[in-house]
C-alpha cells in the first residue's frame, strides 16, 4: 500500500484508475470508510471495461480494487447502480478564479465575491468529473488550500501563480 497517490500513480501505472474512485468519494459525500460496486470499471490501462468490479476505500485511500466482494467491518456499501466509473478528467489549461464571470465583474468586484464565485467554478468542475486542474494564472492558491484542506469540495489544483505566456502575450 503506498500512502501518497502521486508515488503510487508514478509507480503502479494500472492504478491510473484512483483519481476516479477519489472523486467518487467526493462527489458522494463518503468520509471514513467505504465499499462501491460498479456495472463496470472502464480500466484504461486495459483498454477495456471490468464488469462488477468493487473498490474498498479507507479514509482518503483507495485500499482495494477487486472484482471479488470486498468485506470490510463497518463498511458503507455504495450501489453505482448500473454505471461505469471511468478515471477523472485533467483540465490542463483554466482559471479558477475568473472562469465564470464576465471579465468586467472580475475588474469592479469586491475580491471576496470572486473567491465565492470561485469555490462555485471548483465545485461545479468536479461535478463534471475533472478530478485535477491546472490553473494557469490568477490567485487561485488560498482556493487550492480550502480545497486541500476540505473546507470545500474541489478538483486538485496545480497552480502556476503569475499568468503563463509568451513575450508580448496576453499576460504582459
Amino acid at each position: 500500500q503506498c500512502t501518497d497517490l502521486a508515488a503510487a500513480l508514478t509507480y503502479y501505472s494500472v492504478l491510473a484508475i484512483f483519481p476516479a474512485i477519489l472523486a467518487l468519494v467526493s462527489l458522494l459525500g463518503v468520509f471514513g470508510q467505504g465499499e462501491s460496486t460498479t456495472q463496470a470499471l472502464l480500466d484504461v490501462v486495459r483498454g477495456e471495461r471490468r464488469p462488477g468490479t468493487n473498490v474498498l476505500v479507507e479514509a482518503d485511500r483507495i485500499v482495494e480494487v477487486s472484482d471479488a466482494t470486498l468485506r470490510a467491518p463497518g463498511a458503507r456499501r455504495i450501489d453505482l447502480a448500473g454505471r461505469t466509473l471511468m478515471p477523472g478528467l485533467i483540465d490542463a489549461h483554466t482559471h479558477i478564479m475568473f472562469a465564470t464571470v464576465p471579465q468586467a465583474v472580475v475588474l469592479t468586484s469586491d475580491v471576496g465575491y470572486l473567491n465565492v464565485a470561485a469555490v462555485k467554478a471548483a465545485n461545479d468542475m468536479l461535478m463534471r468529473g475533472f478530478t485535477s486542474i491546472r490553473d494557469l494564472g490568477g490567485p487561485v492558491f488560498g482556493l487550492k488550500r480550502g480545497i486541500d484542506s476540505g473546507l470545500v469540495a474541489g478538483p486538485r489544483i496545480w497552480p502556476a501563480g503569475a499568468f503563463i505566456s509568451q513575450t508580448g502575450g496576453h499576460g504582459d
